[in-house]
């Protein structure tokens, strides 16, 4: 098998090794840790990218260490190893794991695994072997090994290395998509994160990040407020640009913008005035507000059930119908928030255009503890200001005069 490996190569095309990994690159895997005791040199380990199950009768993995790696050569004369799946959350025991001359083992606590290998505490799942065979295979080994043991330590999202940096996978079904400008929304959610996060320590709400992008709403940030929702199953997740949601984005856009959006929901001629009148209430306010009524809690809730657990095909429905019924209603409602506080609160940031670049938000201002809406707008306010600046933005005369005010 070695010789056939290796005559593959040689009769290939050649292939310069940059473009090899730039292609490759577009390609994600999981990160693990593949550790082992060694009877002289003690506890041993290595980052790997390329673990992989190969069989499951028998039950056999793999991965391939290179071979100017210096942790494997102990590994092998084990004749053992223990396979750690990193959590996304993990990322400073990859560094960890990945420095040479390092105390590798001591951002990350462990335990012995059955067969005396250090296993990873914290880790997704673990996986306990025996190497069965090492082949050659170019500038690499490819390790396979027998599995004797292993158990899921903790179910949780798994850290993933793709084009050339670390992330976390969200196995949701409305998420980013290629067709998005990931790089430009990916920089929005970085300069927003320390705004969003203060905002959300002062006034104990929770704060987003959302952009629009191909007619959907995508959620670029959520930060919460120590209430056990941590988010994260809301990070990523498409919603449509339906009326009554996204009006901030639709403010400021053209007239024939404006139209198509009215025109997504079913409703009265009243109905559609009333948006009509929304749309200019948000570009004199240079905010909108997100009403607590029964319509909004009904959607929220349905937000809250595909986000955890998108897959399912029934919730998205579920979001559909409650947004379409939303959107007809809201345009009826004689007094949308029944005197109550809002449910939330959003503001523009702006580009160079003056078109809305993302809206930086807060939700879970009805609750008891939480800021008033005044200081929470007034927060949210001052940091969308700050973020237009740094994105080298402006803000239409009319609405910045109205915040000033504000």
């Amino acid at each position: 098998m070695t010789s056939e490996l290796n005559n593959a190569v040689r009769t290939g095309a050649t292939i310069e090794s940059g473009r090899f990994r730039e292609v490759l690159g577009h390609y994600p895997t999981g990160v693990s840790i593949v550790t082992a005791e060694h009877e002289v040199a003690g506890r041993v380990g290595m980052t790997v990218g390329s673990f992989t199950s190969v069989s499951i009768d028998p039950p056999l993995v793999a991965f391939l260490p290179a071979k100017d790696s210096r942790s494997f050569p102990l590994i092998h004369e084990t004749g053992r190893f223990c396979v750690s799946v990193l959590a996304a959350d993990q990322q400073e025991v990859c560094r960890s794991f990945a420095t040479r001359g390092a105390d590798k083992f001591a951002a990350a606590s462990w335990r012995t695994s059955p067969l005396g290998s250090p296993l990873l505490e914290d880790a997704v799942a673990w996986i306990d072997c025996e190497i069965s065979t090492v082949i050659d295979a170019g500038d690499h080994w490819l390790v396979l090994g027998a599995v004797r043991g292993l158990g899921v330590e903790r179910p949780v999202t798994p850290l993933m290395f793709f084009q050339g940096g670390y992330g976390r996978f969200s196995p949701r079904s409305l998420v980013l998509g290629v067709d998005d400008d990931l790089q430009g929304h990916l920089r929005f959610a970085d300069l927003a994160r320390p705004h969003l996060e203060q905002v959300a320590r002062d006034c104990l709400v929770e704060t987003h990040a959302t952009a629009a992008a191909s007619g959907q709403l995508i959620q670029l940030v959520w930060v919460g407020a120590g209430r056990g929702d941590d988010g994260l199953g809301r990070v990523g997740l498409r919603l449509p640009i339906r009326p009554p949601m996204g009006g901030l984005f639709v403010a400021w856009a053209s007239a024939e913008a404006q139209a198509a959006w009215i025109a997504g929901a079913e409703m009265t001629d009243a109905g559609r005035d009333r948006y009509t009148r929304m749309l200019a209430d948000i570009r004199d306010r240079g905010w909108v507000e997100i009403p607590d009524n029964d319509h909004m809690r009904r959607v929220e809730a349905a937000v809250v059930r595909l986000a955890a657990d998108g897959r399912l095909p029934a919730n998205q429905r579920a979001l559909e119908r409650e947004l379409a019924s939303y959107g007809s209603a809201y345009g009826e409602l004689a007094d949308v928030s029944s005197g109550r506080p809002p449910h939330g609160v959003s503001v523009p940031v702006f580009d160079s255009t003056g078109q809305v670049a993302f809206s930086i938000g807060a939700q879970g201002l009805h609750r008891g503890g939480a800021a008033s809406p005044s200081e929470c707008l007034r927060r949210l306010s001052s940091a969308a200001a700050a973020l237009t600046d740094l994105i080298g933005g402006w803000t239409p005369e009319k609405t910045k005069k109205s915040i000033a005010r504000h």
